[in-house]
C-alpha cells in the first residue's frame, strides 16, 4: 500500500479467487465517505501478483517483484500511470 495526496492506494494482492493485479484508491481526506474505487491505468496491466513492494514518488506509484499464482517469484519494476 501507498499514500499519495491524501490517496491511499493498494496493488494487487492475494485471496481465495487468486492473485490480483487491480489498482485501488480509498480518499482518506473525505470525512464522512470511505468507500474504495478501482482505477483505471496506463499500457498493459502488470501481472496479478502478491508480496511484492510497493512506493510513491513524484505522482507515480511504484511496484517491484512479488509472487505470481504458481508461486514463482516476480523480479520486474513497474511504473503504475
Amino acid at each position: 500500500a501507498m499514500v499519495l495526496d491524501d490517496v491511499l492506494y493498494v496493488f494487487g494482492g492475494k485471496s481465495v479467487d487468486g492473485c490480483s493485479n487491480k489498482l485501488l484508491s480509498l480518499d482518506l481526506s473525505s470525512e464522512s465517505k470511505l468507500f474504495w474505487e478501482v482505477v483505471t491505468t496506463n499500457g498493459l496491466p502488470p501481472a496479478p501478483r502478491s508480496n511484492h513492494s510497493s512506493c510513491s514518488y513524484k505522482h507515480y506509484l511504484y511496484v517491484y517483484g512479488g509472487v505470481n499464482e504458481m508461486n514463482n517469484y516476480l523480479d520486474d519494476f513497474l511504473m503504475l500511470d
